[in-house]
């Protein structure tokens, strides 16, 4: 981008094109934001959180990509009323809604500590319908339904035959986990750790352990075993199997 900058402001022959280009980049770039914040907002289970992960890149989306989009239409932006009140209307809503939804002190929103230090709730606290609903998902966790490549809150829902808000309420509410992908690990390493230390296994591929439990690429497993275990999958097998009787 900083060159098509540099040659559409200083180099007359392709002033067109670096500016064509950079707008374009500016334009995926804006479309990125929207699509990571869909994707972010799947895993999170927390709605006041979810909703400000949907809202909050909309409106900036819809201020820079209008913006960027109109220049390209027009290179006379700010000539036009109609545009600049526009303009105007988006900035100050994305301005609102920041005041209004970020700089509130909500413990919820902001936790800045590990996604599992929330305390389950207690067995005998729960509702008979959420006693049920966490019935159906032990015996899916049991069968280790986790493994399941891609699996989303929504596709294990329908597994469970229950509303997705629900098993939302409980997997946050009433088993202590902020995110999807932490509830999810907390399984899925707690098999791995399992499979690294036996020596029946040590000619398994660590990639191919990690297809298996569902994640889709090694980076991603890498990164959710280092933050459950502190070191590497490869390390921590070595260091299990150095010891004549594996490690816990």
């Amino acid at each position: 981008m900083l060159a098509c900058w540099y040659f559409g402001n200083f180099q007359p022959w392709a002033k067109l094109i670096g500016f064509y280009t950079v707008h374009i980049i500016g334009l995926l770039l804006v479309f990125d934001i929207l699509r990571t914040a869909i994707i972010g907002r799947d895993d999170d289970l927390i709605e006041k959180r979810r909703m400000i992960r949907l809202w909050f890149p909309i409106l900036v989306a819809l201020q820079s990509g209008g913006v960027l989009l109109f220049e390209i239409i027009s290179t006379d932006v700010f000539r036009h009323d109609v545009v600049q009140l526009a303009n105007a209307v988006l900035i100050f809503s994305l301005t609102l809604f920041s005041g209004l939804a970020l700089l509130r002190t909500d413990p919820e929103l902001f936790n800045t500590s590990e996604d599992r230090t929330m305390q389950p709730t207690p067995a005998n606290q729960l509702s008979a319908s959420e006693q049920v609903l966490k019935e159906k998902l032990d015996e899916a966790m049991r069968t280790q339904h986790y493994c399941t490549s891609g699996l989303t809150i929504k596709s294990l829902a329908d597994h469970l035959e229950t509303p997705e808000h629900r098993l939302r309420a409980l997997i946050n509410q009433r088993l202590g986990h902020r995110n999807f992908s932490a509830f999810l690990n907390q399984h899925r390493i707690a098999l791995v750790r399992m499979i690294l230390a036996d020596r029946d296994s040590v000619d398994l591929p660590v990639l191919t352990i990690a297809m298996d439990l569902g994640y889709n690429s090694l980076p991603t497993f890498n990164r959710a075993f280092r933050a459950e275990t502190g070191t590497t999958p490869s390390d921590y097998r070595r260091d299990c199997l150095a010891s004549p009787h594996g490690q816990n």
